[in-house]
């Protein structure tokens, strides 16, 4: 059987005002049908369903990915962002630390990190909050994702002025 590449697809069917979405969604449906073991296409299909308000869906394949890739980070984020969207701040903080203590690699990841500081800021633990944000800022590893994570720490603890000098500094090319 010949497996298809669908890693470029999700950037040609998403399109800004929508079109065609529900003719993607059908099509990546199928293409999971025809091979259940493709994690693009899986990943494709859970990002269009997540457009178009799928969320059942979008959550499914989501789990499905994880279930062929459990360490597949981009699949964990869909879920913890599903967890985070209905209010399940606790839920999601649970599923991102499950994660990580599976893969420690993955707590360099800034999605991780931005989910699990916007989930801690939505229980206002701000002793927790400032402890974390430490951490992710020592563990991510891109100047540029450091950057941008050390702004979003600084505007969640109330600290706008510095969330705007890291914001200038990434955006004025201050960072490797």
């Amino acid at each position: 059987s010949v497996l298809l590449d669908y890693s470029d697809l999700r950037s040609k069917v998403i399109l800004p005002n929508g079109a065609h979405l529900k003719k993607a969604s059908k099509a990546l449906r199928a293409a999971t049908d025809l091979q259940p073991t493709n994690i693009d296409a899986w990943l494709s299909y859970g990002q269009v369903c997540n457009v178009l308000g799928e969320s059942n869906a979008a959550h499914t394949a989501a789990r499905q990915v994880l279930h062929i890739d459990e360490s597949n980070v981009e699949a964990l984020v869909a879920l913890a962002s599903h967890q985070f969207q209905v209010g399940a701040y606790r839920e999601t903080l649970g599923l991102l630390r499950d994660f990580t203590e599976r893969f420690p690699e993955k707590k360099c990841d800034w999605r991780v990190c931005l989910l699990q500081l916007s989930a801690l800021k939505e229980l206002n633990d701000d002793e927790v909050l400032q402890v974390e944000s430490t951490k992710c800022l020592t563990a991510v590893e891109s100047c540029d994702e450091k950057t941008f994570l050390q702004a979003y720490s600084h505007f969640l603890q109330g600290e706008k002025s510095k969330a705007e000098d890291s914001l200038l500094e990434l955006f004025s090319g201050g960072v490797e």
